[in-house]
């Protein structure tokens, strides 16, 4: 009877080559994935509260049905003023605040003035600083802060 064992010897040292090739290829991933992944770890972090925040909450508005936007120019075509009415009693007590942009959505004028909390008539008028041409105004954002 004729054992070959040196066809059982390759088969076990190509074996144990292919094992240690594996073993080096699932190390070198190993380490490639730490290297880039490394410095990006979340555990890597710093966070510190008082620098930004985040989360989710409902906002109640304080006008429903909106407001009217009245506005003013000075004699050279220059917008100066624009009276927000139809402002709703809920909002009392906040901050008005009104931005004009020019067609590219650049400010180009802006207001702001804070609603008195007693004896609020619903509007309020604000002086556009600077003047602006009516003629390049292409939108009126208003927002309101609540108190």
């Amino acid at each position: 009877m004729c054992v070959r064992r040196t066809s059982t010897r390759s088969r076990s040292s190509s074996t144990a080559r292919s094992a240690g090739l594996l073993a080096s290829l699932a190390l070198s991933t190993l380490a490639g994935a730490a290297f880039l992944f490394g410095p990006t770890s979340a555990a890597q972090l710093s966070v510190h509260s008082t620098s930004i925040g985040a989360g989710v909450a409902t906002l109640a508005a304080c006008d429903s049905n909106g407001v009217l936007l009245r506005h003013r120019s000075n004699g050279s075509g220059q917008l100066v003023n624009v009276t927000v009415v139809d402002i709703a009693p809920g909002c009392a007590g906040g901050r008005l605040r009104l931005v004009a942009l020019n067609a590219t959505g650049s400010v180009i004028g802006s207001a702001s003035a804070s609603l008195p909390g007693a004896g609020f008539s619903g509007q309020a008028s604000l002086g556009i600083s600077p003047a602006v041409a009516a003629t390049a105004v292409a939108k009126v954002v208003v927002a309101i802060d609540e108190r």
